[in-house]
């Protein structure tokens, strides 16, 4: 079970995702010109927002209004996962140079990347979060993050295998403020 006023924010897109370049732990900051978008009704005041601490996440969240957070927390573990020799390649060019670990158009979940994390270990900087989230169920939490991190965090608090398949079917799009408890992990 996941707190009910749980709200995950991919940072906005970046040079990197417009040119489809893998990021990781690349500390690039946001094009100019964005907004968020939120999925939410209504306005919202997060009791404590949680921060990745690179650049296009703490750009994200200064957009945000200072007087919807009462507490913000900047943690290492919400960084992107090291993605090690791909991080800076084109997409497409990764999938030729190092096409074991991809399945389909996107990278394989199983698949351990030379100098970068492994999505076991992506899980275990997580935990502590997982904990947090799920021992204060009436606070109202914002994460803003990174996209495999997010999706990392979704199957931990959903406890469900990652798979290929569940994997592929996940995606936080950038800049947009998602109410995770609205979202129905039966689809995936």
């Amino acid at each position: 079970m996941i707190n009910t006023s749980l709200f995950f924010l991919r940072h906005l897109k970046t040079q990197y995702n417009r040119d489809n370049l893998i990021s990781g732990r690349e500390d690039i900051d946001i094009l100019k010109g964005q907004s968020i978008i939120s999925l939410s009704a209504s306005n919202n005041e997060y009791d404590i927002v949680l921060c990745s601490p690179l650049k296009r996440c703490l750009s994200t969240l200064s957009l945000l209004p200072n007087d919807c957070m009462k507490s913000v927390r900047y943690i290492d573990e919400l960084s992107e996962r090291n993605m090690g020799i791909l991080e800076g390649l084109n997409k497409t060019e990764a999938q030729i140079r190092y096409p074991l670990l991809f399945c389909g158009n996107k990278i394989d979940v199983s698949a351990d990347i030379p100098g970068g994390e492994s999505i076991y270990e992506v899980q275990q900087r997580l935990k502590a979060i997982v904990a947090y989230i799920k021992s204060n169920p009436d606070e109202n939490i914002l994460i803003c993050s990174h996209n495999q991190t997010l999706k990392i965090l979704y199957f931990l608090l959903h406890e469900m295998p990652v798979t290929n398949d569940a994997w592929q079917c996940l995606n936080f799009p950038n800049g947009v403020l998602i109410n995770v408890s609205d979202m129905n992990s039966n689809n995936i």
